[in-house]
């Protein structure tokens, strides 16, 4: 069996998210194909980035010839491999770095040429990257230092070095007395403990100091029929009827909003994947470059502008779609308008085409919606890889106490809508984005827009050519069409449910059409596995039947903070 030719190159998600601010893998060569989207894409590196990893291998023998060009020799590419010899059989790095002379800032252009031979074939690749250079030449260095300043003479070295030793041994005298101030302060806490106690006892006290009892399983959670629970017997802090904040048609200029969310489409490089997709429209990470590009010269503002980039998530919509699919897109899209910016709501940061909207004759393309973006993507998705242990897409194995959180930061995010009496009418882990900051997941509720087109399957129409989301719906949106700050606290108890069970489906085993009568008579979503019954409290109290007996937004909020404080106890 015939297994010469199986060549794979991409650059990893970890460095992806290094160098770009993606978390996703960029793949070059799949299995001896190359992926024509990925090598025309110019990965760009930034001026604070040094050097770009590959990885490559092939499943045989296939040998190699590279080199490397610059356009310019401000910059000098050096490539961290032998220019001939074999692909390795096994998942090896290896490294281009660049080397920017310091004479003139800009953007210069690297290439790099592959040639793999395998029996008699050849398989030819070309990359090309842009190296961003800033210039160092009289007024800005490395270091921050200007030409012309004084050079320091030997005595004022020695002192400099004497003085960063002095430093440091201090440092180590007060991390030595730190650790038996600690010391001291723990053996007096065990002293504590009276002697008459058992030893046996007294070590599980110590234990349970660091247990993690919550700890989720990565494997998937079988979900089973929706369950009759006594959803009275769930203690809630209800809101009035007064609280409760119908829905009301926001009244949004499309035009206005384009004209001040406008970007040049030119400034904006999408990445060779697409993320989602669907009939109608397609949404993909890209990189924003808030400059013009080929800014050549010595003044610091140009030297900034060139370096300013940064990652985006955009929605756009594809060619075969109608004005009236641009119409409900741009109208749904638009729902977050003007509104106080929030850290757990995603506004849109620009809306860019190739023409202009104060010129509606120029404007070719459909507008391209960008969020700023900088982690895995949709939070339904995320949860799916998560539940499948697909490490490979960003999957992590989630822990309660992390869960609760990203279920704080949603609720946060609607009782932010909330005191704007804005009605989202479609919460659900599909319209959120998640990231990493900081090391610690960082849930937006978005927009609904295109989310029909992407998860068809969660939507459903009762025969009025209305898709609805009705898994996710209250029964007063569903009988009567009543739609109000009620009835999202519901969607959002069941964007809870999604989160605990790892972004299942809700009723996937009942008709779209029996929902509402057996949500009437009693019937609600089951207690996913792992999930603390005070959690589950906290859903039941969002599923009540009426509407003044459900929290509000904010305080859902409050209770899923003061159950993380408890479980932060035995974390």
């Amino acid at each position: 069996m015939p297994i010469f030719g199986n060549v794979n190159m991409f650059i990893s998600k970890e460095e992806m998210n290094r160098t770009l601010g993606v978390k996703a893998e960029l793949n070059y060569i799949e299995l001896g194909k190359i992926n024509t989207y990925s090598t025309k894409f110019h990965y760009r590196v930034m001026a604070n980035i040094d050097y770009v990893s590959f990885t490559w291998n092939s499943l045989g023998r296939v040998d190699y010839k590279v080199r490397v060009e610059s356009d310019d020799s401000s910059v000098l590419p050096i490539i961290r491999i032998p220019l001939e010899g074999r692909v390795p059989n096994s998942l090896q790095e290896f490294s281009v770095e660049y080397r920017c002379a310091g004479h003139r800032s800009g953007q210069f252009t690297i290439s790099l040429y592959f040639n793999f031979q395998y029996e008699s074939e050849n398989l030819q690749v070309k990359l090309r990257q842009e190296k961003i250079c800033a210039s160092r030449d009289g007024r800005r260095g490395l270091t921050g230092g200007y030409e012309g300043s004084e050079i320091l003479d030997d005595d004022d070295s020695i002192d400099r070095a004497f003085f960063v030793i002095v430093c440091i041994a201090a440092s180590f005298l007060l991390i030595v007395a730190a650790m038996l101030i600690c010391y001291f302060k723990k053996s007096k806490k065990e002293d504590l403990i009276p002697s008459r106690i058992p030893t046996s006892f007294r070590n599980s006290l110590k234990s349970t100091k660091s247990a993690q009892p919550f700890l989720l399983s990565s494997t998937s959670t079988k979900e089973g029929p929706p369950t009759m629970s006594a959803v009275s017997s769930a203690p809630c802090s209800s809101s009035s009827a007064n609280s409760i904040i119908p829905d009301k048609p926001r009244s949004i200029d499309v035009r206005r909003a384009l004209l001040q969310l406008y970007q040049d489409r030119e400034l904006f490089q999408p990445l060779p994947f697409v993320d989602m997709e669907g009939t109608f429209g397609e949404i993909k990470f890209a990189i924003w470059r808030q400059s013009d590009d080929l800014l050549n010269g010595d003044v610091d503002d140009e030297e900034d502008a060139v370096c300013n980039q940064e990652a985006v998530y955009t929605k756009v919509l594809k060619k075969n779609a109608t004005p009236a699919h641009l119409d409900r897109f741009l109208s749904e899209a638009l729902i977050f308008h003007n509104i106080t910016p929030h850290l757990n709501i995603a506004q849109i940061a620009a809306i860019a085409t190739f023409g202009r909207f104060d010129r509606p004759e120029t404007v070719r393309d459909f507008p391209m919606v960008c969020y700023r973006h900088q982690g895995f993507g949709n939070l339904k998705k995320f949860l799916a890889n998560c539940r499948h242990g697909d490490k490979s897409k960003g999957a992590q194995t989630l822990r309660t106490h992390q869960l609760v959180s990203m279920a704080t930061q949603v609720s946060s995010g609607v009782a932010h809508l909330h005191k704007y009496r804005i009605i989202h009418n479609d919460i659900a882990a599909r319209n959120c984005i998640v990231a990493e900051v900081n090391n610690r997941l960082h849930v937006q509720l978005c927009d609904s827009a295109l989310s029909k087109d992407i998860f068809p399957s969660d939507y459903h129409c009762l025969g009025d050519n209305e898709n609805r989301p009705l898994k996710w719906m209250a029964p007063e949106a569903i009988s009567n069409g009543l739609y109000s700050s009620a009835a999202d606290v519901w969607s959002l108890g069941v964007l809870i449910w999604e989160l605990m069970s790892l972004g299942c489906s809700p009723f996937s085993e009942v008709d779209p059409e029996e929902v509402y009568s057996l949500v009437v008579n009693g019937a609600r979503l089951y207690q996913p596995n792992n999930c603390p019954d005070q959690l589950y409290k906290v859903m039941l109290c969002c599923w009540r039947n009426l509407c003044e007996e459900r929290p509000t937004g904010e305080q859902v909020v409050n209770g899923l903070r003061d159950f993380n404080v408890q479980l932060s106890q035995y974390i």
